[in-house]
């Protein structure tokens, strides 16, 4: 009976498989890694931002959050892009390019380090911040090594191997966050708190590139595409302007508690947007196989998954929200909705975007990302008249449409030249 049971569910598995165009098999077998990571970095963030609202201020959230926004622009010179590279030579079987990455990571970061003493004395002289420039400052020493290890985990993801990185990430992200929960309890400012969320990703990031480094026995093979992770890189930066320049900006022009208020509304917009970038990673490997794939129904099964990501947000938004946060944070609940819609096309933009990074189309995506931030920063220009909430909101929309109408185009015109050719 349970033999039959379980055959019948596989042929269930199997037909639903061939009507949407989708491995189900494939995606649940690793996409309950991908889940459970994702679970955690979701709990964890949620219980960290409550954190703050409850046991700090807005000023420190604000301030948190800036520097770490900081951080992730300054790490374009990290190009970190390369590990992406790296988990092309790894699907290749070349799994030294891995270290080799890294090496070149860490030495591409050392870069980051007067950017960021710049930086800090912009906001030490000219904001009067000390406790603000001091902390960027600081985080310039423990820039390199946070960065260069980062990708460790391509080493197994390359291999469809779900299970030991997501357990490890996991751990990480759960040490990491009591950590800094902790530091806010003890009133510890901004500076203990930036540098309690680096140190404890660098401890642990190291003992996990460690592990790989051992397990590697050919270090000779190790080569990578680098004019491919340069042009990733590059991408990732303007494509990642979307999440770490809206806070940047609403600091300059509206002040830091603002910055708190944003990050409120869009925290769990930018987890299930990054919840949708880690899934992907499920397929990353077999994209770079350039098998034939169903467009149509990718792109179909994209704008389902929007809407029914875009209905529980707004669950969410209606009847949890308040409960949680509190009317102190009601400004927030106003601006999250007006940005719910982009969960409609967050899927999709992250789809189009993973497939035409392995066709190695990023100079493309590169141009359309630049015209679009630009496009984005001309929005948020004509509307800060009206509040920072109207900038911030015509800047996102602007960069999701903007992106995904040129890589669907693009995308059409390489199907019909595909079936020409044919």
């Amino acid at each position: 009976m349970n033999f039959l049971s379980k055959k019948t569910a596989i042929d269930l598995i199997d037909d639903l498989s061939k009507k949407i165009k989708l491995d189900l098999f494939f995606l649940i077998k690793n996409g309950n890694w991908i889940s459970i990571r994702f679970f955690t970095a979701s709990l964890t963030g949620f219980l960290l931002s409550l954190f703050f609202v409850k046991f700090g201020t807005q000023e420190l959230l604000g301030q948190y959050q800036l520097v770490l926004s900081i951080l992730s622009i300054v790490s374009v010179v990290s190009f970190l892009g390369l590990n992406a590279s790296a988990l092309e030579a790894v699907v290749h079987g070349r799994f030294a390019g891995v270290l080799r990455v890294a090496k070149l990571n860490f030495l591409f970061s050392l870069l980051g380090i007067p950017i960021l003493v710049a930086i800090g004395l912009f906001y030490i002289f000219l904001r009067n911040d000390h406790t603000l420039g001091e902390t960027i400052i600081f985080s310039s020493l423990l820039f390199p090594f946070f960065y260069s290890l980062s990708g460790w985990n391509v080493y197994y993801e390359g291999r469809l191997l779900f299970k030991k990185p997501s357990l490890q990430i996991v751990c990480l992200n759960i040490v990491q966050a009591v950590a800094v929960m902790l530091g806010i309890i003890f009133k510890i400012n901004v500076f203990g708190l930036v540098f309690i969320y680096l140190f404890v990703a660098i401890f642990f990031q190291s003992i996990f590139f460690w592990e790989i480094r051992k397990e590697i026995s050919d270090h000779a093979n190790n080569y990578v595409d680098l004019k491919f992770g340069m042009l990733v890189s590059l991408q990732k930066f303007f494509s990642g302007l979307a999440s770490t320049f809206p806070p940047i900006v609403v600091s300059f022009f509206f002040g830091i508690e603002y910055v708190a208020i944003y990050f409120i509304a869009y925290y769990v917009i930018g987890t299930l947007s990054s919840f949708a970038g880690n899934f992907i990673t499920l397929y990353m490997p077999i994209l770079f196989k350039k098998i034939k794939l169903n467009h149509k129904s990718i792109i179909l099964n994209n704008i389902v998954a929007g809407i029914v990501v875009w209905s529980i947000f707004i669950i969410f938004l209606k009847f949890f929200f308040v409960l949680i946060y509190g009317e102190g944070y009601l400004e927030s609940l106003y601006l999250a909705y007006k940005l719910s819609f982009l969960l409609l096309l967050m899927p999709l933009h992250t789809y189009l975007v993973s497939f035409m990074s392995t066709r190695k189309k990023n100079g493309l995506l590169i141009i359309i990302f630049i015209f679009t931030n630009f496009a984005g920063l001309a929005v948020i220009f004509a509307l800060k008249k009206f509040g920072f909430s109207w900038g911030i909101v015509g800047y996102l929309y602007v960069l999701e449409i903007f992106t995904i109408l040129p890589c669907l185009a693009s995308l059409y015109l390489s199907s019909k030249r595909q079936e020409a050719a044919n």
